[in-house]
């Protein structure tokens, strides 16, 4: 074993890393420090197995090692462990593929041209030719977008958590396995489990975390809801009670002496201030359908107001007032905590930018009720998979919301999302299907 040895699994490792970083969309930012964690753990753990065994039992440790760190260097908002875990999986076939596809061809080759012989003095280069083709096959649009539509359809399987629960135990099993096999020094044996153990407890508790965060934020939506359903009558009562008020002091600014400017002044004020802090709001929401959307909407009003944000809201004619009361109670309660995490996130993401604007709309296409959020933003965005897994910058509350959406839409097939950007507006658009809805 020589330095270009371990410099081949350091390229390897590099390798690997990068074609995780292609499927889940991500540039690798070397100013990581993980990133270089992440090479020496992988390269060193492959130049030490090669030199205790170089049968193919090997491979499902080094799949193990591999997953491990890229749970640790990619497990984020955007990415939860299952997804990383098939990411890893295909990654590992690929270059398995890319090895055994070089091997035989090299081998026919060497046996009819050169002579068999003579295949030693290649044996470095060739693994060279196994990591560029795995590079070439890897950074391949086509191939990309397929494995991708691999993983997310592993992940989006209704019993993804007994498949990935199976992945995780044959592991266990191929680790005993590894261990009993080969005749290891204890300090190996150590170390290998030491790695599993590592693994395996960072998992568990990511897990738990996960799954107490997004529990958590199922109780805030929930709450949100139960007190915004509230607002709907209160909505009506402030709405009535303004305007009885309004008339009221105008028919008492009548009655007060002209020459009483300190009164009628007064009067004015008092009007100025009811219509632009109570009426102006209420009348923004005046033609959303009633069934507690409404009130979810008054709430999120009154929040940009309090953070000097701008809202213009678009309600469509064609939609008629009632338009909720058929409608599937647990969808629509589905449907609200869609458009709360919306607008929550709009919110966050308004207050960073100079125009502090979001535009609100609803409309009927194509049978389906949308509703429209839109607003300003700067720097990149993964629009394909923005709604689908915890992507976000703004922290895990967000995140695990947005994990959230993307388990309600795919429960409820008359729920969809949708992501756009025109110009420099960022557009979320929240779609439920009227026909046939009881």
């Amino acid at each position: 074993m020589t330095i270009s040895f371990f410099i081949l699994n350091l390229f390897n490792a590099l390798a690997e890393v990068y074609a995780a970083s292609k499927l889940f969309k991500e540039q690798l930012n070397f100013k990581n420090k993980k990133i270089y964690l992440v090479l020496l753990i992988l390269s060193l753990y492959t130049f030490l197995s090669y030199s205790i065994t170089k049968s193919i039992l090997r491979i499902v440790i080094l799949f193990q090692i591999y997953n491990g760190c890229n749970i640790y260097l990619f497990h984020n908002e955007n990415n939860d462990i299952p997804k990383i875990t098939y990411v890893s999986l295909f990654c590992s076939i690929i270059l398995l593929f890319c090895e055994v596809a070089v091997a035989l061809a090299v081998n026919l080759v060497f046996y009819y041209f050169i002579g068999i012989d003579k295949l030693n003095y290649f044996t470095d280069f060739l693994a060279y030719v196994v990591i560029f083709t795995f590079l070439i096959l890897i950074s391949i649009k086509k191939v990309q977008g397929a494995l991708i539509k691999i993983v997310n359809l592993f992940n989006n399987f209704k019993s993804y958590t007994i498949l990935f629960a199976t992945i995780y135990v044959f592991l266990i099993f191929s680790t005993i396995l590894y261990l009993i096999y080969f005749n290891l020094s204890q300090t190996i044996k150590f170390i290998l489990l030491f790695l599993a153990l590592i693994e395996y407890v960072y998992l568990v508790f990511i897990i738990v975390v996960s799954y107490k965060n997004k529990e958590k934020v199922q109780k805030d939506l929930d709450l949100m809801l139960e007190v915004t359903s509230k607002y709907e009558n209160v909505i009506n009562d402030i709405r009535t009670k303004n305007h009885e008020n309004r008339n009221q002091l105008i028919v008492i600014k009548d009655l007060i002496v002209s020459d009483n400017k300190k009164a009628i002044s007064y009067i004015d004020s008092m009007l100025k201030v009811e219509h632009n802090e109570d009426e102006e709001l209420i009348l923004k929401v005046s033609n959303i359908p009633v069934g507690g959307l409404k009130g979810l909407i008054y709430y999120k009003l009154l929040t940009m107001k309090s953070k000097n944000i701008e809202s213009c809201i678009n309600i469509s004619k064609n939609i008629s007032k009632n338009i909720f009361s058929d409608m599937n109670e647990s969808i629509m309660q589905s449907y609200y905590k869609i458009i709360g995490v919306f607008l929550d996130n709009a919110i966050d993401a308004a207050e960073k930018q100079d125009k502090k604007i979001i535009l609100i709309e609803m409309f009927i296409e194509n049978e389906n009720l949308i509703f429209s959020i839109s607003n300003e933003f700067k720097g990149n965005i993964d629009f394909e998979n923005l709604g689908k897994k915890r992507i976000t910058t703004k922290g895990s509350n967000h995140g695990y919301g947005l994990q959230l959406v993307r388990e309600l839409v795919d429960k409820y097939d008359k729920l969809f999302n949708q992501t756009e950007v025109i110009g420099d507006l960022f557009v979320q658009k929240v779609g439920i299907k009227i026909k046939g809805i009881k």
